[in-house]
């Protein structure tokens, strides 16, 4: 029954898990969205400017969220070779980050992935880096010591 059929027999705490649990039974029932990605690189001179946008071609299972898909920009139409005019710049500075230091869990996942060990062996591998402290635990996170980093 949709929500609005049993509204008058629930709490409103209620009838919200039961909008949000009917909303996701009906969104997996529906075809999916379709959305078109474009993005431009744009060069001018030495300097080279990227823009990204979408549209939505189909609102599919959005039609039943009215947050999803209305968030992102619309590019104008350009073709490749244009003369493009200037609408505004907004400059924007990213600085290289170093990856995290790894806890046991993320450690596990990249042995994992790597392909090293076992599960049986992860928490001998842990222990052994521990022991011959070649890592020491700080805030949950290792963190090399000397002897670690040679």
């Amino acid at each position: 029954m949709p929500p609005a059929a049993v509204q008058p027999y629930l709490k409103k705490d209620e009838l919200d898990l039961y909008t949000l649990i009917w909303n996701r039974f009906i969104a997996s029932q529906m075809s999916p969205a379709v959305v078109e990605e474009t993005e431009f690189t744009i060069q001018a001179g030495r300097c080279q400017f990227k823009a990204k946008g979408e549209v939505v071609r189909f609102a599919g299972f959005f039609a039943l969220y009215a947050n999803l898909g209305k968030d992102a920009e619309s590019l104008p139409k350009a073709q490749k070779g244009e003369t493009l005019r200037v609408l505004g710049i907004e400059p924007k500075q990213n600085f290289t980050q170093p990856p995290p230091r790894y806890t046991e869990g993320s450690l596990v996942k990249e042995l994992e992935a790597k392909g090293i060990g076992r599960p049986s062996t992860y928490a001998p591998i842990i222990s052994t880096l521990q022991d011959r402290t070649y890592v020491v635990k700080d805030k949950g996170k290792f963190v090399p010591t000397d002897l670690g980093c040679t």
